[in-house]
Order: C-alpha cells, then structure tokens, then sequence
C-alpha cells in the first residue's frame, strides 16, 4: 500500500464528511460563490443545436432534457442547474450529442434539487444519464436505458457491430450532483450519473455524487475512464458496473451511511454484473485503483451489504486501495465463476487492505 495515497485519502475523506455533516443532510453545505443573479431560465424538451448558458443564471430542468445527436450543450464553471421535483427533471445526452461542462475546484457546476433549504432529499430529480457509440455486451451491441421505460426514443446507446471505442460524448469535470436518483418503474431506476456506452474520448473526473436516490455512478457497457469520484452517503451501490465495461477509474471514495439503504435490496460499495450472456468475450472488467472504501458498520441496516460484490461473468482489477467497515463480506463472489477468474489472474486483487470481515 502506498503510504503517500493512504494519506490522501484520509485527509479527502475528512473533507467530504467535514462538508457534509449527518445534521447537514437534507441541506448539504454549498460551496459554490456563485450564486447567479436569482434570474431562473427553463430547460425542458429536445436541445437540437449547440447550446451554451451562463454561470449568471441559474437553471431548471424540466422533465426529461434532451442533448440530441449533433448537438451540444455547454455549461460553464459556477453554474447551478436544479432538478424539477414535480416533473421528475433530468439531463440526458443522448447517442451522438455531447455535454461540455467544466466546473473548477472553486467554481464546481452543481446540479441539485429545485426543493428549498430544509426540504431537500433523496430522489428529489432524476439525474443525468450521458450516451455513447462504444461497446456494449448485447446481441447486436446496442441497448435501451432501462428497456426503453423512459420512452421510445430516449437514451439509446451502443455502436452496434462497429462500436467506436474512443467514442467522444464531451466533457464532465468539478461537478456534484447531488439529491439525485430515482425509480422510474419497478427495478428500473436512474441514477446520480449514468454512463451508457460511452467511449474513451470523453472526460470524466472530479465529480461527487451525495445523498442519491439510487446508485451514485453506473456504467453499462463502454470503455470511458475517469478518475476522483465520490460517492457520499447514497440509497443503493456506489459503482456499479454492468454489460461489458472495460475502463479505468483511479481514484475514488465510496462513504456510506449506517441509517441510508435500499430498502428493497441490497446496497454495496461496488456491485460488478454482467448479466446477459457473454458475446465476443466482452466480460465486464473495470481497471480500478487507488480507492478508499468507508463502509455503513456491522451495526448498520440490514440492506447494506458486502463492501465489493463479483456477480455474475465478471471479471476486475482492484489495485492500492482500502476496504474497511462493511455490513457484510470486504469481497464477495456469488458463484464460482468470477473466482475462478481470480485463480486464473484475468480479475487481480493487488495491494488491498481489508479491515472487518474477510473476503468470502
């Protein structure tokens, strides 16, 4: 274990929790110092060409808002962007569209609840979901989010037989997204930030998911990298993984909280699927390294579970990285396979500390 890192994330750890404080929940300290003017402009329906807004007003969007193929929406450091709470509000790029928004260490974009101080909670919006054209593990290579339950037309993703690996969906820098997270239908749920094929030319990195309605960062399929993500006292599993995705992540703290769970099911660190039949060898397998995981406590809620979960036809590489304090298990397999793949190398545990239970 790298005693540099070990220390860094302690000391990022120490501030996620000094700015979000158990009595701050439902109103989470907000850093931002840039308010806007108090001026509110709508977001809602299709944005079909290239769009840019100002850090001088503050936005809302209603129901589900649309990136179209071709289009782009840009969003500058110090933005706000609030969730309609009545009309379930979210921001989706779609296959083909792209989202430029670059926040900044003192100016991060936030996108939250349009619910006043004191009112905010869990699944208060949506979320965002961004799509793109890369590998995803079906029998054609293209999916629907959820089954199409958000409509016919709305978030496709995948590159079909050709799927374009350094697929570009824009850029997504110094952001939180915060109260976000929903059910849709029974078992189909958005999440903080979902992920849907989307490629390796798109950036990701430091961004905080807290106090979600469901998972904070969610990847079918794909081959995106990314790196300092945070997951802060979420409902349901704080990286999950699913159809195939083989991308890097570095960097990353998973803080769950004893009295926060899925009630109908189990809530994880990291839950790792690959859930349909295995096509062209694509088996979800995530590079992951330098992560701290905060478990909820052996004395926390029932729901909560192991720290890490292998599901089914999945494979991962988890390097120099911290697992303390699960309700269940630090590492879990559900069945032979994924540790048979262990034994074999193709998934590699290299540098861990576990502390609790061990790994069954």
């Amino acid at each position: 274990m790298n005693s540099k890192w070990f220390a860094l994330a302690l000391v990022a750890t120490s501030m996620s929790i000094a700015s979000c404080s158990k009595s701050d929940n439902p109103n989470p300290i907000d850093p931002n110092p840039n308010p806007g003017t108090g001026e509110v402009e709508v977001i809602e329906g299709k944005i079909a060409s290239n769009k840019v807004i100002s850090a001088s007003k503050t936005y809302l969007l209603r129901g589900y808002v649309q990136v179209m193929d071709g289009a782009t929406l840009e969003i500058p450091a110090g933005t706000i962007i609030k969730g309609e709470k009545s009309t379930n509000g979210a921001l989706i790029v779609e296959r083909g569209g792209k989202l430029k928004a670059n926040g900044t260490a003192d100016k991060p974009i936030v996108f939250t609840s349009d619910q006043a101080d004191g009112n905010k909670d869990t699944g208060d919006w949506s979320g965002i979901i961004i799509c793109g054209k890369s590998q995803v593990n079906t029998a054609d290579g293209t999916s629907q989010y959820e089954g199409g339950a958000l409509g016919a037309t709305v978030a496709n993703y995948g590159g079909g037989t050709s799927p374009i690996l350094d697929d570009n969906s824009g850029e997504l820098t110094y952001a939180r997204i915060e109260f976000a997270g929903i059910a849709i239908q029974k078992d189909k749920e958005i999440n903080g930030l979902t992920l849907c094929g989307v490629g390796s030319g798109t950036k990701i990195h430091h961004i905080q998911v807290s106090y979600g309605g469901d998972d904070a960062f969610e990847f079918f399929g794909g081959t995106v990298n990314a790196s300092h993500l945070i997951a802060y006292r979420g409902v349901d599993d704080d990286f999950d993984f699913d159809q195939g995705y083989n991308g890097k992540i570095q960097y990353g703290i998973s803080i769950k909280d004893p009295n926060i769970v899925d009630a109908a099911g189990t809530s994880r660190g990291i839950e790792l699927e690959n859930k349909g039949n295995v096509l062209n060898n694509l088996y979800s397998r995530p590079v992951l390294s330098n992560f701290t995981f905060i478990g909820p406590g052996k004395e926390s809620q029932a729901q909560h579970g192991a720290g890490i979960h292998f599901g089914l036809n999945s494979r991962m590489v988890l390097a120099n990285s911290i697992i303390v304090g699960a309700k269940g298990n630090a590492v879990e397999f559900n069945s032979d396979f994924p540790a048979a793949e262990l034994k074999a190398g193709r998934t590699i545990l290299s540098n861990k500390m576990g502390f609790g239970r061990k790994a069954n």
